[in-house]
């Protein structure tokens, strides 16, 4: 690299070119083409786990494919602790090179940083950037050192040229690029990382590492000295288990699922990804998992608290997640502005496969949409395109809501509208034409349409730009006789704004049942039926394929959760109503009682509050679930203090004492009152 000169073929004369210490890469002058290099990123580290940072540098080999001659070089290296020491020195070509700091609006830390030219890097040229630098503060969270990219933006540890395209840069997206890394670390810590190991050296009590990856989006570094690493093969890919002594049983267990899970998706799908996957222990609480930076994810821990469903949940997670190393987190990208709507919804559909063939529950979209239902429920904009600085400001749940629900509820009518084998062809075609691309919805609809045949600008505008929801009722019905038969007839009316095919069904007295399909186009829409045995029912959407409005209405569980998205936006009597409406459905549910008993103490009327608690505690046996019985007596306690009445409050206090569940939060308000703060 650096002034040497390369040689490029153009069709066959042979030319060489070196101009001012740039590699220059030669267009074939009659087709206007040629083949882009991939970025390349040499990195040799050190690790010091008294400031816990990695320290070194960083030979970046890049092309300007941004189609403009370059007079800046736009890099990523997130800190926010504003330390303006992190980047030592930067060459290009062998020559050094200025820099300055991009800040964050806010001014406190910086997102990265301009190399400044004294001449421009025309388009197609290739360069040498070598950077010394150290890295920012790692967080130890999970019992590790965490060297990673991040989930919802670009957070490099190490400096990243940002992706460009018609002269213009893209800080929220990534690209693949191969890696060659050199790390040393003191002998007693063990690493987990995205590349494969190619040599380790002892020497002075320290451990050099030189790790390998290519085509990845980013390149992550875990270190602790209390892994306990296994490791098997499956299907040529090398599968690592990271775990604590204390989940030693289900570091074991996520081993032998990834073996299952690669191989399946290997035989289905036709390749894995990359040759290496590797799981790591994450949280106390068995909340799910992530995809922690290239070619590692992180299946949180307490699996046990799961009780029968452990070993399902455990499956089903991990399918999921290393799903994701096909879409979205590798291998095909996606622009991070946005709430991964592509990747998390072709990761849920790779999962899909999985978990459908295994027979695994957790497979359904039913119960995916249960989170997309729950926004719809509460009022919120629903809509998938919006920028995630816009939705962090909303506070409700939208990495569910949207992300993860919404985007994989409308891929699903997708394959519904499309058909399931052309969708199959669709999934096929990103995999194997479009790798390393970040998609757009543009693009995406394009290949759609492309594939099917179809016009579909209506279908993406309203699922993923705007929040319209799907609401068709059926207004009346009517039935008589004609003879020997029974004619029904039924008027169907659209009141919301989406747009769906749908069946409309009648079930009849002997079970059968009769289905017609219409558009969904029309306001209003008459469907009759002539059967020979009278009518038991009609019913919209029979199978519950989509996310009717009417459905979530008849559900205490999407209430529920509507509930909390109105609750994490301090939206308390939006909640209070919304609980209130449901009443009919709930009514004999401890559970529902117990948040409408909260709903009415958050809007402040307290005495209401205390009657449904104390409606709770009154229940027989054998209609209530005792942990609600327990809370509820702590939650009365809490409400007398908010009113004053102390000593009412202690009385709550001292029975709450006797249950395991509600100890510790007794022993807390006895000493000292709760107050709204507590909330």
């Amino acid at each position: 690299m650096g002034n040497t000169t390369r040689k490029f073929k153009m069709s066959k004369i042979k030319m060489a070119i070196c101009t001012l210490g740039f590699l220059a890469i030669i267009v074939n002058a009659f087709s206007g083409e040629s083949t882009p290099v991939t970025t390349q990123y040499a990195l040799k580290v050190s690790f010091n786990p008294e400031e816990a940072r990695l320290s070194g540098e960083v030979v970046v080999t890049w092309q300007n494919w941004s189609g403009v001659n370059l007079y800046k070089i736009p890099l990523s290296l997130r800190n926010k602790d504003k330390e303006e020491t992190l980047i030592k020195s930067v060459s290009v070509n062998g020559r050094p090179a200025e820099f300055e700091y991009r800040f964050e609006e806010d001014g406190e830390g910086f997102t990265g940083f301009e190399i400044v030219l004294s001449e421009p890097v025309p388009p197609g040229e290739i360069c040498e950037i070598k950077i010394s630098f150290t890295s920012f503060k790692a967080g130890f969270w999970y019992d590790y050192f965490h060297f990673n990219h991040g989930w919802n933006e670009i957070t490099n540890w190490y400096p990243t040229v940002l992706v460009m395209q018609n002269g213009k840069s893209y800080p929220s997206r990534q690209e693949l690029a191969d890696f060659d890394v050199k790390l040393s670390c003191p002998a007693e810590y063990k690493y987990a990382s995205s590349g494969m190991v190619e040599s380790e050296t002892v020497s002075n009590n320290r451990v050099e590492y030189v790790l390998k990856a290519k085509g990845i989006p980013d390149f992550g570094i875990l270190l602790s000295k209390n892994f306990i690493i296994e490791e098997t093969e499956a299907a040529g890919v090398k599968i690592r288990s990271y775990y604590f002594e204390k989940e030693k049983k289900w570091g074991k267990k996520l081993l032998e699922y990834a073996k299952d899970i690669v191989i399946f998706y290997k035989e289905k799908i036709g390749f894995y990804p990359q040759p290496i996957i590797s799981i790591l222990p994450g949280d106390k609480y068995p909340s799910g998992g992530y995809p922690i930076c290239g070619n590692c994810v992180v299946i949180h821990g307490g699996l046990d608290k799961k009780g029968d469903q452990a070993e399902e949940f455990a499956n089903w997670i991990l399918a999921h997640e290393i799903g994701h190393q096909y879409f979205g987190f590798g291998h095909i990208l996606e622009d991070a502005d946005y709430p991964r709507w592509f990747g998390l919804s072709m990761g849920i559909y790779t999962d899909a496969l999985y978990n459908s063939a295994r027979e695994l529950e957790r497979s359904s979209y039913k119960v995916r949409r249960q989170y997309y239902m729950s926004g719809v429920l509460a009022g919120l904009n629903t809509t998938i395109m919006q920028k995630i600085e816009d939705l962090k400001r909303e506070k409700f749940d939208w990495n569910n809501v949207i992300a993860h629900s919404k985007s994989s509820t409308v891929l699903s009518m997708l394959e519904q509208l499309v058909g399931k084998d052309t969708f199959w062809t669709i999934f096929k075609t990103y995999l194997e034409k479009h790798k390393g691309e970040t998609v757009t919805l543009e693009s995406f609809r394009n290949t759609c349409e492309e594939i099917s045949g179809k016009e579909l600008d209506w279908f993406f505008h309203q699922w993923y730009e705007t929040p319209a929801y799907l609401d068709y009722r059926i207004e009346k019905a009517k039935t008589w006789k004609a003879g020997d038969a029974f004619i029904t007839e039924c008027k169907v009316v659209r009141k919301g704004d989406a747009i769906m095919p749908l069946t409309i069904a009648l079930e009849t007295s002997n079970g059968n049942m009769i289905r017609q399909e219409i558009d969904g186009w029309s306001e209003e829409a008459t469907v009759t039926f002539k059967t020979k045995n009278g009518p038991a029912r009609v019913l919209l959407d029979p199978d519950h394929i989509l996310p009717l409005l009417s459905q979530a209405e008849k559900s205490i569980n999407i209430a529920g959760l509507a509930r909390r998205q109105l609750e994490y936006m301090e939206k308390y009597d939006e909640a209070l109503r919304l609980y209130e409406r449901s009443y009919s459905i709930g009514k004999h549910l401890p559970g529902y009682l117990y948040y409408l008993g909260l709903a009415y103490r958050n809007t402040g009327d307290y005495l209401s509050a205390i009657d449904i608690f104390k409606k709770i505690i009154e229940f027989k046996e054998g209609q209530s679930l005792k942990r609600y019985q327990e809370m509820s007596i702590l939650e009365i306690g809490k409400t007398y203090d908010l009113m004053g009445r102390r000593e009412e409050a202690e009385k709550q206090y001292r029975l709450a004492m006797k249950f395991k569940r509600t100890k510790k939060n007794a022993e807390k308000y006895l000493k000292k009152p709760f107050l709204h703060k507590d909330f």
